[in-house]
């Protein structure tokens, strides 16, 4: 799983920890590797400006992650944490699908159906 680390918060910081040192950011190559072709990847929050809108209407999703997303181009992004904005969603530039598969309300009480997928293999031969 790959998530932005900021502590022992994941994905960003609460407000009252703003601004943060330089050492505890994140930069888009330590959060996604250079990793060959990827199918799906597993991380904990949203890139920034795919389905990550709170509560309160503000984007909190990952910028480093959204860059590590458009250099890899994964054909699938799963991620939660922004229990508000659940569902699916194809980042544009990327043309990776987002599934936000959260599943509760922010208060934990279950409100979503769980989101299946399949992913087909490929029967085209290595070259």
């Amino acid at each position: 799983m790959l998530s932005p680390f900021f502590g022992h918060f994941s994905s960003f910081p609460p407000p009252s920890l703003l601004p943060l040192p330089l050492s505890l950011m994140t930069t888009e190559k330590k959060l996604v590797p250079q990793m060959g072709k990827v199918d799906v990847l597993l991380t904990h929050s949203p890139p920034r400006g795919v389905l990550d809108r709170c509560w309160s209407g503000h984007r909190v999703g990952s910028r480093p992650l959204l860059a590590g997303l458009r250099r890899l181009k994964p054909k699938f992004c799963v991620f939660g944490h922004i229990h508000e904005d659940y569902g699916v969603k194809v980042e544009e530039v990327s043309g990776t699908v987002c599934i936000n598969a959260a599943s509760c309300t922010i208060l934990g009480a279950a409100r979503h159906e769980p989101i299946v997928f399949d992913i087909s293999k490929s029967t085209k031969a290595a070259t």
